[in-house]
């Protein structure tokens, strides 16, 4: 793990309520000239890859428990895949969606999810203002910081009634790979629909985050090929053996459309939900202008007798025994000892 990369928990980060002025939020290269917002990747070697673009199409108020979100779909230039933004927070703001397109009107913009009249202009002073002193990854000081200063209010139509939202400058991130079978039909061969269900929970808590949905399902190799790694697994092999004896890297993701989309989204420093080493490299790494303050960590809810389910949002992963986990369990300790992702396996799962 880098020397200089703190653990905290999502409950007692000591700044979560520190605001900042918005000129040292995201900075992406010159929106205003292109749709798209590119930065440049590393694969799992840490060698540079084709850089990446991605452009908003999208953007739509989603109701959820305790509130709303906005999802946002992305295209980008590494695949043809919609890549997703899960964003907590009426203040975060695409580029890419905001810019101007040829021959738009205002209800061509209405129906992509773009501000229109007054909201606007007050967003593009906004946005305009992440690329006026851009600031690179540092450590977060809160005694520098600043009172932040929204230069625009939600749109009331959008709010719903909705309490107003904190602003944090460091927002919690989950940079997220999708799951069919563990999202959708409740597999407890792994824990990815927990996750997921377990960062939307905590950043709703907050009022302001965001989660980079990729299509990666099966660690990159698809659907296809992880049914086939299921049915090796079921012979006595464990994750990254069944990857390898089809002839695919243990994990084969990349994370430089996660990189584009935080861009331009103007998220610059994040606190990062996750276990996975390797991700936060390739977050940090090369040319990136992301600022990971702090990692933290997803503990399965299950490994703690008890948690407090009258608080959970999402039952169906979140209300899960101990009992029905152990697949789930198994999977995760090859995560920490074979692929080195920070879960404490012995003080919860023993030798």
């Amino acid at each position: 793990m880098p020397d200089d990369l703190i653990t905290a928990s999502a409950a007692d980060t000591p700044f979560l309520d520190t605001p900042t002025c918005c000129n040292s939020r995201a900075s992406s290269s010159s929106l205003a000239e292109s749709h798209y917002a590119s930065v440049g990747a590393l694969d799992a070697n840490g060698q540079a890859e084709t850089k990446v673009d991605a452009e908003c199409q999208v953007r739509a108020r989603i109701p959820y428990p305790g509130g709303h979100f906005y999802l946002h779909v992305y295209h980008t230039n590494e695949d043809e895949k919609e890549h997703l933004a899960i964003v907590f927070g009426d203040d975060i703001r695409s580029a890419t969606l905001e810019a101007a397109r040829d021959g738009e009107t205002d209800m061509d913009r209405k129906i992509r999810g773009a501000s229109v009249g007054a909201l606007r202009r007050l967003i593009g002073k906004d946005i305009d203002c992440r690329h006026r002193e851009p600031s690179p990854a540092a450590s977060f000081d809160s005694d520098k910081t600043t009172n932040y200063v929204r230069s625009f209010d939600p749109d009331p139509a959008e709010t719903f009634a909705a309490p107003r939202l904190s602003v944090v400058d460091v927002p919690l991130v989950r940079i997220h790979s999708e799951c069919f079978t563990g999202e959708t039909v409740s597999s407890v061969r792994c824990d990815c629909g927990y996750q997921l269900a377990e960062a939307m929970r905590l950043i709703q808590q907050e009022g302001r985050g965001v989660i980079v949905y990729l299509r990666q399902e099966g660690r990159g190799i698809g659907l296809l090929e992880k049914l086939k790694a299921y049915n090796l697994q079921d012979m006595g092999h464990d994750t990254v053996d069944a990857n390898l004896m089809l002839n695919h890297p243990a994990d084969a993701r990349t994370y430089g459309a996660a990189r584009a989309i935080l861009a331009d989204l103007g998220v610059s420093k994040l606190r990062l939900l996750t276990n996975n080493v390797d991700k936060i490299s390739q977050i940090r790494g090369g040319d990136s202008r992301l600022d990971v303050v702090c990692h933290v960590p997803m503990y399965p809810r299950w490994w703690s007798e008890g948690s407090d389910a009258a608080q959970l949002s999402y039952s169906r992963h979140l209300l899960l025994k101990r009992d029905a986990m152990s697949e789930a369990d198994r999977y995760l300790r090859t995560k920490a000892e074979r692929m080195g992702h920070m879960l404490p396996i012995e003080q919860s799962l023993g030798p």
